[in-house]
């Protein structure tokens, strides 16, 4: 599923004996101690960040969990002593775009009463109650830094809850709006099985289509192929909703039919208009040979994943490939 919107960690400025504060969080939380313009890398909605000392000397840490749960593990402690003050800064909302996010970013500022401005200054803007909303083109599903953010950002004063709320209802209309003159395409996905394991070859592709986030999956179905004239076989189809060009769909394709090394264990064709999108397609530069391809192919689509999702998608080829070995071997896909 494609995500388009979600939060940023929150930012909670604390003030007081700087020494004391950071040794206490050290001994009862992990604790990233960063530079301001690292602190955000790598951590999701469900972080803090602290801001901790005066202005001009703040030193920035993020902490996997929320603030509420750090302030009463103080309080429970009997350590709030150190603490003279404690303030909450805005809340973020990342916000996905694809190609053009200067005409999202200024609709948003004209919807909700918003201010342009510069993800750098950020840091200095002293409401608390208000929420700066990053663009980015990277995948929401994914540890972010700083880097993949746009220069841009927009300051709204209103509640976080509520403006997160009104922007899902409008983050396709969006994200849409982004695309500029790209467009969404209706691609197939042909599953071609040798040892007849579709079940399994469509959960892992269903699975790994998802987590790539390539598009959507409006339907699936048996349908027919023509190996020769007048010889049709059966195969099975995905149809695929995707913002994305079909050469980026076919090397993650590519990618997904082969295991370790060069031994592919599977035959997922694309078509897009009936017109069949051939890995000579995506070749480039010196990669003439479909195995090496495709095995470079894997590797970036491993590269692509959290751990948990490649294991996933492990458990799942292991499973088809001791299904094969139990019914023998075939050169179909060889």
């Amino acid at each position: 599923m494609l995500s388009i919107i979600r939060s940023g960690p929150r930012v909670v400025r604390m003030e007081g004996d700087d020494r004391a504060i950071l040794s206490w969080l050290r001994a009862h939380f992990p604790v990233s101690e960063s530079p301001k313009e690292r602190v955000l890398d790598g951590i999701g909605e469900d972080s803090t960040v602290l801001v901790v000392g005066d202005r001009g000397r703040e030193i920035y840490v993020a902490i996997d969990s929320f603030p509420d749960v750090i302030l009463a593990a103080m309080l429970s402690d009997g350590a709030c002593a150190m603490v003279r003050s404690v303030r909450r800064m805005p809340r973020s909302i990342l916000f996905r775009s694809l190609g053009d996010y200067e005409t999202v970013m200024k609709e948003i500022a004209e919807d909700f009463g918003g201010e342009v401005s510069t993800l750098d200054r950020v840091w200095d803007w002293d409401s608390d109650q208000g929420v700066i909303i990053c663009f980015t083109e990277k995948s929401l599903a994914r540890p972010l830094v700083m880097g993949d953010m746009k220069k841009d950002v927009v300051l709204v004063t209103m509640p976080h809850e509520a403006l997160r709320a009104r922007l899902r209802r409008r983050a396709l209309y969006l994200f849409n709006l982004s695309m500029d003159k790209a467009e969404w395409r209706q691609l197939e996905i042909r599953v071609y099985d040798a040892y007849g394991r579709y079940p399994l070859h469509v959960e892992r592709l269903t699975k790994a289509i998802d987590d790539l986030e390539l598009g959507l999956i409006m339907g699936e179905g048996w349908g027919k192929d023509y190996a020769h004239i007048l010889m049709p076989v059966s195969v099975y189809c995905l149809r695929l909703f995707s913002c994305f060009d079909p050469k980026i769909v076919k090397k993650a394709l590519m990618g997904l039919e082969y295991v370790d090394g060069e031994e592919r264990f599977a035959d997922f064709d694309l078509y897009e208009n009936k017109k069949k999108i051939s890995w000579t397609d995506v070749a480039a530069g010196g990669y003439r040979d479909r195995k090496i391809l495709g095995s470079l192919m894997r590797q970036e689509v491993r590269n692509a994943l959290e751990p948990d999702q490649i294991e996933e998608l492990d458990r799942l080829e292991t499973e088809i490939l001791g299904a094969a070995d139990r019914n023998g071997s075939d050169s179909r896909f060889n």
